[in-house]
C-alpha cells in the first residue's frame, strides 16, 4: 500500500490466489460467453458472491488499514483510492 507517508504491505492471509483464480475465471468466462439470459444471470450471481467474498478477505482489511472505514461527516470528502491488481483482476 502506498499513501502520502509510506509504502507498506499488508498480509491478506484469507486471500488464496488459487481460490480466486478458479472462481473468477469460471464465472467471468461464463458471463462473457453467455448466449442465453439464464446462463448470464447465473454467472452474474456467482460473480456477485465472489465480489462479496473478495470484500471480506481483502478489500475491507485494506480500507481499514488505510483508516477509510469511518463514517464521514457531512462536509468531508471521500478519500481517493486507486486499486492496482495483478493479472485477471484488472478487468
Amino acid at each position: 500500500m502506498i499513501d502520502q507517508n509510506s509504502i507498506r504491505s499488508l498480509q491478506l492471509s484469507l486471500l488464496k490466489y488459487d481460490n480466486l483464480e478458479n472462481n473468477f475465471n469460471d464465472s467471468f468466462l461464463d458471463l462473457i460467453h453467455a448466449k442465453r439470459w439464464e446462463k448470464c444471470r447465473n454467472a452474474m450471481r456467482r460473480m456477485k458472491k465472489i465480489l462479496g467474498w473478495l470484500w471480506v478477505v481483502a478489500v475491507a482489511s485494506i480500507l481499514d488499514e488505510l483508516r477509510f472505514m469511518k463514517t464521514l461527516l457531512e462536509n468531508e470528502e471521500w478519500p481517493r483510492v486507486w486499486w492496482v491488481w495483478p493479472s485477471f483482476l484488472n478487468v
